[in-house]
């Protein structure tokens, strides 16, 4: 493209140059020259204007595909701001679960602990069979998530069995709260 215009540029050129050598020596007078001049200075004023419209016609190009791949990268950057926050509640539901869980362990120490100096403490029986409900079951009292992985489900379900033989053990009777709710 540019050496199209510059072809075009330059045949304008050449044309008001011929025009001037076409003149009678006698006209070439200094007020005649002058003229040449301004002749001169308009078509390389058209030449430049049609080099900065092309120019500018390109810019434009340019600054709408920058704008069109801006757009895309700002919807890209979003959708995974989007999932980033859902991925990172998920994490807090099984950080949530994980510290629970931390919590059952303590307590069953603490229980077992009481019980042999003699100690019952029911309400501590309560609150750990509440905890493994929610583990094990959404929307109980402490708002757990329910995790879906198989092999944590086998292992909490065999958890809720060794607890349940632990309270037989102990004397204390079965709470209702290790079956499903309804």
């Amino acid at each position: 493209m540019k050496i199209s215009l510059i072809a075009y540029f330059s045949h304008l050129q050449f044309v008001s140059e011929r025009k001037q050598s076409a003149l009678p020596a006698d006209e070439k007078t200094p007020a005649r020259a002058s003229h040449r001049l301004i002749m001169i200075n308009r078509s390389e004023m058209r030449v430049k204007m049609l080099i900065n419209d092309a120019e500018s016609r390109e810019h434009k190009r340019f600054s709408a595909v920058s704008r069109a791949i801006q757009s895309i990268l700002i919807s890209t950057l979003i959708v995974l701001v989007v999932i980033m926050v859902i991925q990172i509640k998920h994490l807090q539901g099984t950080a949530r679960v994980i510290n629970y869980a931390g919590l059952v362990r303590g307590a069953t120490q603490r229980l077992v602990k009481l019980e042999i100096v003699g100690v019952h403490d029911n309400e501590l029986v309560q609150y750990l069979d509440d905890i493994l409900e929610d583990l094990k079951y959404d929307g109980g009292s402490y708002g757990l998530a329910s995790l879906k992985d198989a092999n944590y489900q086998g292992r909490l379900d065999s958890l809720i069995d060794y607890w349940g033989k632990l309270k037989k053990r102990l004397g204390m009777q079965e709470t209702v709260a290790m079956k499903p709710p309804t």
